[in-house]
């Protein structure tokens, strides 16, 4: 009689267990056709704390999940600050461009140029390729290099207020997103939406501040919703109180109608479409 009823006990758990996991998946803010997610742990990833060893940065994704993955916000108690190497600063006055090794395959400088032509060929099979959203904790202040590069089944990304940098080149290159609201305050790097062929909705927060090249070559933008707060950066250097506005953000984007062009133009921007 005890062990069955032990038997029972375990059951009940996991059947519960079972039933979290699923409300879980279904208030992640991922598409995923309805499969559940998956909380990542520290085993998923290379990481480090930050210099002053306040949080914790992620320098590499080293597991092979797919689907709708949720990063957690403390690894070992320290806050997740980090999706890149927030201590690359490169120089004082230039945008860190801290690098994540990505969720996606490791791709060589010659694929990644390969990919700045002709996007992606071929659907990828392996099964951390197939990332269908990605929930990134209100902890985050930054996002570095190659972060979401070449995930063409990335449609769902939600960024945190907490956000304060998209650093620089390819962070969503290659990814399937269709649509991106950038928070209030964030600084975006050169080139961090570069070719984000399928992206058509752009919501931008206020008092954001936009590099060369952001969102250049989005083939299908074709919604801009963008405040007059919004300033950009000229494409060589993040000049703290001397803001440029010599940068071609949203060249290449042949989408935009007349009146979004105005109401980019409105905010200061003087490059090409």
């Amino acid at each position: 009689m005890k062990r069955a009823f032990l038997t029972g006990a375990v059951l009940v758990v996991i059947t519960a267990l079972a039933l979290t996991a699923c409300n879980k998946g279904g208030s992640s803010g991922g598409s995923g056709g309805g499969r559940r997610s998956v909380t990542l742990t520290e085993a998923d990833f290379k990481y480090a704390l930050t210099d002053d060893g306040k949080g914790v940065k992620l320098l590499q994704y080293l597991g092979d999940k797919g689907g709708n993955l949720i990063i957690p916000d403390t690894f070992e108690g320290f806050p997740v600050v980090a999706i890149g190497d927030i201590d690359d600063l490169n120089s004082v006055t230039k945008l860190p461009n801290g690098e994540f090794k990505g969720f996606g395959p490791e791709l060589t400088d010659a694929k990644i140029k390969e990919l700045a032509t002709s996007w992606v060929k071929t659907s990828p099979t392996a099964r951390k390729d197939r990332i269908t959203s990605i929930t990134i904790p209100d902890t985050v202040t930054f996002i570095g290099k190659n972060a979401f590069l070449n995930l063409p089944n990335l449609t769902s990304i939600t960024l945190p207020k907490s956000l304060k940098v998209i650093g620089s080149s390819n962070v969503f290159q290659g990814c399937g997103i269709t649509s991106i609201t950038i928070p209030d305050g964030v600084i975006i790097g050169t080139s961090a939406f570069y070719l984000c062929k399928t992206l058509t909705t752009l919501t931008i927060g206020e008092n954001v501040q936009i590099m060369s090249a952001a969102f250049a070559g989005n083939s299908e933008l074709t919604t801009v919703n963008i405040p007059s707060s919004v300033r950009y950066i000229s494409q060589s250097e993040w000049v703290i109180g001397g803001l440029k506005t010599d940068n071609d953000a949203f060249k290449d984007c042949p989408k935009l109608n007349i009146a979004t062009q105005n109401a980019i133009k409105a905010t200061g921007y003087t490059g090409k479409f």
